[in-house]
């Protein structure tokens, strides 16, 4: 009699954080409008410009993405913040987003917001690479909006 594999797996849920402090700007100009504390992001442009900020995001061969969600702080409606999961392939085809979320909460109290809808979910480190692209643009006053941080669920097989 032979005795066979366990091939059933069980799924865990692990949780990767993005500070703030993880951001730099993607050109110079955006370099220079970043303002990050170990507790929020903003855009010291209060010039009514959008900016663009990006942060490496580094996740295990083979974990399964879940969920992408921001935490913020936002004053005006009239402002906004919107931040992109991104995957680039070595291949050089380009960057497409894998989750997106946008702040909705205007009222002043630190928020959420969560996109589970994934896309290219499965993390394929031997072709890829992965960021967070973050845009924030004020309407008239560089404290219209805040970014507090990114929480990103991934599953792995045990």
């Amino acid at each position: 009699m032979t005795q066979g594999f366990n091939t059933s797996s069980i799924l865990k849920t692990i949780y990767h954080s993005i500070s703030t402090t993880a951001f730099s700007g993607k050109t110079p100009t955006d370099t220079t409008t970043l303002h990050k504390e170990a507790r929020y992001a903003q855009n010291l442009d209060g010039g009514f410009a959008s900016r663009q900020y990006e942060a490496e995001v580094n996740l295990p061969q083979g974990a399964i993405v879940t969920s992408f969600k921001m935490y913020y702080k936002r004053f005006d409606a009239a402002s906004a913040m919107s931040a992109n999961l991104r995957i680039s392939t070595f291949a050089g085809t380009g960057a497409a987003s894998m989750a997106s979320v946008a702040a909705t909460d205007a009222t002043g109290n630190i928020s959420s917001i969560e996109d589970t809808t994934i896309t290219s979910a499965t993390i394929d480190n031997a072709g890829n690479t992965y960021c967070i692209e973050l845009t924030i643009n004020n309407n008239n006053s560089i404290n219209d909006v805040f970014c507090y941080g990114f929480l990103i669920a991934y599953t792995v097989k045990e």
